[in-house]
């Protein structure tokens, strides 16, 4: 089931939608599917999506200061946002989801649990990494290196936290949030989870009026639509498949 999300993720998604309807265009000799390409393309690349979408999606989720949240007994922090390899950096670096990391760290700085795990491959080497130098101490990081979605985030901090209670505060990016609760909730239920979401994508968006540039295509629309048009697709894959 890995593999196949992750071919249907790389098929379907803006760009590969396009080339897949000029394909179907060149084959069938259809002007249509030109066209439809060319507004598919455009409607990703604007900032529509991310205002329609991406907003309300974030908007599920408001952002409170790491002090507002309650006691637990662990800090889950899903990886993706460090990336780190030390046969290729001397230091592991912050991607987009970097602030996953960082507000984890912000929480067991807040004395909201005792125990942070960041779990993803690489997690060791990356978001751990990162919390260490962020004052996190070795005693109070439990890693796990093998998680490779969202799923299996869940089900390995399940069995990483077992006799070290249930109570946790889960990171993970607010765009992420939903499916990221829905999964814990499916293949962690011995955990009583509590959301916190960081990493807002979207939201800054919605707090600006509308602009006439916002139907312009931009390279950087499109790579954050990207980025929500995966986890739509993840979302009803989940809700759909499983």
């Amino acid at each position: 089931m890995y593999i196949v999300n992750k071919i249907a993720a790389f098929l379907v998604n803006p760009v590969a939608a396009a080339v897949l309807l000029v394909l179907l265009g060149y084959l069938l000799r259809k002007r249509l599917f030109y066209v439809l390409a060319f507004a598919w393309l455009w409607f990703w690349a604007s900032a529509l999506p991310i205002r329609w979408i991406g907003v309300p999606l974030e908007g599920e989720y408001p952002q409170k200061l790491a002090e507002e949240y309650p006691e637990a007994d662990a800090i889950v922090v899903l990886g993706g946002g460090v990336f780190g390899d030390t046969n290729i950096l001397k230091y592991a670096e912050l991607q987009d989801a970097g602030d996953r990391a960082w507000f984890a760290g912000r929480l067991y700085k807040a004395g909201k649990a005792p125990l942070v795990l960041p779990t993803g491959v690489g997690s060791s080497v990356s978001d751990a990494e990162f919390l260490r130098d962020y004052g996190v101490p070795e005693t109070a990081l439990a890693v796990d290196d093998d998680a490779r979605n969202t799923e299996e985030n869940a089900k390995f901090a399940m069995k990483v936290l077992e006799g070290r209670g249930k109570r946790v505060l889960l990171v993970t990016s607010a765009w992420h949030m939903r499916r990221a609760a829905l999964m814990f909730s499916k293949y962690a239920p011995a955990l009583d989870v509590t959301p916190a979401p960081a990493d807002y994508m979207f939201t800054s968006e919605g707090g600006r009026p509308f602009e006439a540039k916002d139907l312009l295509p931009c390279v950087e629309n499109l790579h954050r639509s990207t980025t929500l048009f995966k986890e739509l697709l993840g979302y009803c894959g989940y809700k759909v498949f499983r």
